[in-house]
């Protein structure tokens, strides 16, 4: 888990800060015991042995969200920002569902039909719905995608091309998505005698 290994990693400068402050001098002291300097020795050598793996850590930092679903195939694991060709397609694809958000009040007052209302389903996509009663009343551009019991489904050639475009730039997201993980995590894995020792 790479945010786990960031947390982990996060905590290593402060040790090192805390280790590196000079400790009361043993010498000065007439009641230390001959043990002193040996520990002293010993936490100056564990500080200069423990490895902050800065790049890695700002890597993680950088690349993953702060809060990541579990799986990569969910979206959303790769930090906005990241990628700028990620960010294109992710301002794409949110801008089309915005789009398709709105189009319910549009052609709510467009035609009338106050009981219109568009939804979405795997098989066939987007679609506004219109009840029997009112299909006297649908536009000429709608385009029949489904027949109900009492009602039909529609499309506009506008809502099919959006629909393309958010599918379209969601599976490229996807997919990239899917590269920028493999990569991060296999520059991660560079370190990995780094980070066993660390662990150590």
């Amino acid at each position: 888990d790479l945010r786990s290994l960031h947390a982990t990693l996060a905590v290593v400068p402060e040790l090192k800060a805390t280790l590196a402050e000079p400790p009361p001098d043993a010498t000065d002291d007439p009641g230390a015991s001959e043990d002193s300097l040996p520990r002293t020795d010993h936490l100056r050598d564990l500080h200069e042995r423990l490895d902050e793996i800065a790049a890695v850590r700002e890597l993680i930092d950088d690349a993953i969200a702060t809060d990541p679903p579990q799986e990569i195939t969910e979206g959303g694991v790769i930090r906005d920002g990241f990628d700028a060709d990620l960010d294109g397609l992710r301002a794409t694809e949110r801008e089309g569902r915005e789009w398709v958000a709105d189009l319910e009040a549009r052609e709510r007052e467009r035609t009338g039909i106050d009981s219109l209302s568009v939804g979405h389903n795997q098989v066939h996509g987007y679609y506004i719905e219109v009840t029997d009663a009112n299909l006297d009343r649908v536009p000429d551009d709608y385009r029949r995608r489904q027949t109900l019991k009492n009602s039909e489904r529609y499309y506009t050639p506008e809502l099919k091309e959006r629909e393309e475009t958010i599918v379209g730039a969601a599976e490229r997201a996807d997919a990239l998505e899917y590269e920028l993980f493999v990569d991060v995590r296999e520059r991660v894995a560079e370190a990995t005698e780094r980070i066993q020792a660390l662990a150590d």
